[in-house]
């Protein structure tokens, strides 16, 4: 039973590690080291919650959009939770019956984005936190800010053209 569920958290946090309204949330929303932080708390809640009881995959995509919203103020148009929430019923479902290999087989057809879960975060020390440009713009004595926004839509819809 508990290498189900180590198998099912490995494989939550790599659904996490993919997921690019998480990263840029916890990113830009909550900043890090505090929104990797909350996104590992929320790796282990949606574990306890699955561990406790299977749970439809529109439950878990309300699940994770009540916590976008709450925890990392958030709110996907994207449609990214219910494509998440369906992943994760699936893999749940893929710890508790499948044959070994089952989870690593759906996992392997997941695209790999640059980890940021799974990798420690590098400190501000080990990389240069102003650029160059603005570095000579402080030596002179002027102030400096760096603001970044982030804003996570939906697809575009296709248009036909006709020919």
């Amino acid at each position: 039973m508990e290498e189900r569920i180590e198998k099912f958290k490995s494989a939550v946090t790599l659904v996490f590690d993919n997921w690019t309204a998480l990263r840029l949330a916890a990113e830009h929303n909550v900043g890090l080291p505090r929104g990797r932080d909350l996104a590992l708390q929320f790796v282990d809640h949606v574990v306890e919650v699955f561990s406790r009881g299977g749970m439809a995959w529109e439950e878990a995509a309300d699940m994770l959009e009540d916590a976008m919203d709450g925890q990392f103020e958030t709110i996907c148009d994207d449609d990214s939770p219910e494509q998440v929430g369906a992943l994760l019923c699936r893999l749940h479902r893929l710890c508790a019956e499948g044959g070994p290999g089952a989870v690593e087989a759906e996992l392997s057809r997941l695209p790999r984005g640059q980890p940021w879960l799974t990798v420690p975060p590098v400190s501000k020390e080990e990389t240069p936190a102003v650029s160059q440009a603005a570095q000579s713009v402080k030596a002179e004595g002027m102030e400096v800010t760096e603001e970044e926004w982030t804003q996570v839509k939906g697809r575009r819809k296709k248009e036909n053209f006709p020919l």
